[in-house]
């Protein structure tokens, strides 16, 4: 529904390919506008800011799903959601630490904790109770899911002011969902108000 909206507004706003026009993703998530945008409007220059490091962890799926396969041996026998014992907390934590690839902290957190929590850190990961919702089969792979799409890390303080003035540039102002890191979050929302405020 959400998407078919978007595309929607996209087509609205922006006529045929997009030739000459800007898009920009401000707050950028899992850059799923920004492939969407790109695909719509396959010749307008489409700017993902990626301020949550999400493309770095598209281009680790194989490493994240490496580790899955070992983890997810370490607790087949359990029930999802089920509480994780010290022991086998600890072969857990054992197991993340000598794997030898990239380990994507927001990934095992979404596996370990209770729906929702987060953790800032993997000692902070580490501190916490941890629950089975290791998933049972890997991520696909994401191959060309942002190709063509322009990445940066930008604050939307500094990303904003380059294109007010430039009537081909279409703005998408998608604010981060409930689970984002609050402390995060807060911090950027004092700045919105900070700024707005100025």
């Amino acid at each position: 529904m959400f998407l078919k909206h978007f595309k929607s507004i996209l087509n609205e706003n922006i006529e045929g390919d997009g030739e000459g026009w800007t898009i920009i993703d401000t707050f950028g998530g899992s850059g799923l506008l920004s492939h969407v945008a790109k695909h719509i409007k396959p010749k307008a220059r489409v700017i993902y800011n990626d301020f949550d490091g999400y493309a770095e962890r598209v281009m680790h799926i194989d490493d994240t799903n490496r580790l899955r396969a070992k983890l997810y041996e370490k607790v087949v026998s359990l029930p999802i959601d089920a509480h994780l014992s010290d022991a086998l907390k600890a072969e857990i934590v054992n197991e993340i630490e000598k794997f030898d690839g990239y380990k994507d902290l927001n990934t095992l957190a979404s596996w370990f904790l209770f729906s929702g929590s987060q953790a800032e850190s993997f000692d902070d990961l580490y501190k916490l109770k941890f629950f089975n919702g290791v998933r049972k089969t890997d991520y696909p792979r994401a191959n060309g899911y942002l190709e063509g799409v322009e990445i940066i890390g930008e604050s939307f303080h500094t990303l904003l002011p380059k294109f007010a003035g430039n009537p081909k540039a279409l703005f998408v102002l998608d604010p981060p969902y409930i689970c984002t890191n609050k402390k995060v979050i807060s911090k950027r929302l004092i700045l919105i108000w900070l700024t707005s405020c100025d």
